[in-house]
């Protein structure tokens, strides 16, 4: 691969680098770091939440210790659902509007399957422990390292405040109420900028950490070679076949004429509209999707059927993007008329423009 070819690459792998440094210092530290997450309240603490302000007591009970970092069950509210929309935001860059298919915000997590054995609500979970767990090591690490929370940081979590104050507004609601309901039980002001506080200067100390670091494009290809699967992407077209009545439930009927359907459309005697998803990672697609678009046989125009929930998928192939491009410099001399309005000005701008080029 020549120099060219990595520099699409050399992000990528400085973030990966970055990810493998704090997955190290994860293991080193397991043993300290337990998170125990609280999963009842005794009966005592029920009579004392029909006295005292229920935020204020999810603010004061402790959920989670870090490593020696306590975090109060308001605390790690705010970590789950950012954590939630990191994930779906995730999903969508990749699939769009077909992201509600997969994990739906809008319904309970624990009632939508991730897998076989978990539900999105356990996957949820655990991201955001190690995300929890990843924030308290760097946010340390900065503190011991006398790192300065970069002012244009204090700035975004002003302006991140004020468009929650202005969505409250919107909606007719108190800011606080409105943070509540977004961000989970207990979670006001103090906690929203302190743990937003928290998990920027972590990813800023992270990003100035990576920036220090000197990576060779000997490394690169090492490394790409090792983690294709991790970088390549692919295009493709979809179809569903929707094989439910009028009230969205599944019907046998129903689903035999999706089969139908779907079968003709790989077989290219009927023709439908498809949509199209570019550059999807293997990492979020279904295990089943992803082994047939990522097979090596795939040549463009492939097509095949899936059965999913409530109808059957028709993929077609377009192609894979293994990242290996070349890139270019470009240098240009832009000559503005003084007046737009004005014809003339144009014309002495163009004139300009081809003495340039002949020069």
């Amino acid at each position: 691969m020549s120099e060219k070819e990595t520099v699409g690459m050399t992000e990528q792998v400085k973030e990966t680098k970055k990810v493998s440094k704090a997955d190290e210092a994860k293991k080193k530290k397991a043993k300290y770091a337990m998170i125990k997450v609280i999963v009842a309240l005794c009966a005592v603490l029920c009579i004392v939440l029909t006295v005292f302000e229920m935020g204020a007591t999810y603010r004061a009970i402790k959920a989670v210790d870090v490593d020696g970092t306590e975090y109060s069950v308001a605390e790690y509210n705010w970590m789950y659902s950012t954590s939630v929309y990191e994930v779906y935001n995730n999903l969508y860059q990749s699939y769009g509007d077909l992201t509600s298919y997969f994990l739906n915000v809008q319904k309970p997590l624990d009632e939508q399957k991730y897998s076989e054995e978990e539900t999105w609500a356990d996957y949820i979970k655990a991201y955001a422990d190690n995300a929890l767990i990843e924030m308290t090591e760097l946010y340390n690490a900065a503190k011991e390292s006398g790192f300065v929370l970069p002012e244009e940081v204090a700035a975004t979590i002003e302006a991140e405040w004020a468009y929650l104050e202005y969505s409250a507004a919107y909606y007719g609601t108190t800011v606080g109420s409105y943070v509540e309901m977004n961000y989970g039980r207990g979670v006001n002001e103090k906690v929203f900028k302190d743990m937003y506080e928290r998990y920027l200067y972590s990813i800023a100390y992270a990003e100035s950490f990576v920036e220090g670091q000197e990576v060779a494009a000997d490394e690169i290809d090492a490394y790409y070679a090792e983690n294709a699967a991790d970088f390549d992407s692919v295009s493709f077209k979809y179809y569903f076949a929707n094989g439910t009545d009028e009230e969205g439930n599944e019907k046998e009927l129903e689903m035999q004429m999706a089969k139908n359907e779907a079968e003709a459309i790989v077989a290219g005697t009927e023709e439908v509209e498809f949509s199209t998803q570019k550059y999807a990672l293997a990492a979020g697609l279904e295990e089943a999707y992803a082994e047939w678009l990522f097979d090596e046989a795939r040549v463009a125009g492939d097509r095949e059927m899936f059965e999913a929930e409530g109808g059957y998928y028709v993929f077609e192939f377009i192609g894979l993007d293994d990242l290996h491009y070349n890139t270019v410099n470009v240098r240009h001399i832009l000559v503005a008329p003084k007046d737009t309005a004005d014809e003339a000005s144009w014309q002495e701008a163009l004139a300009k423009a081809e003495e340039y080029k002949a020069e």
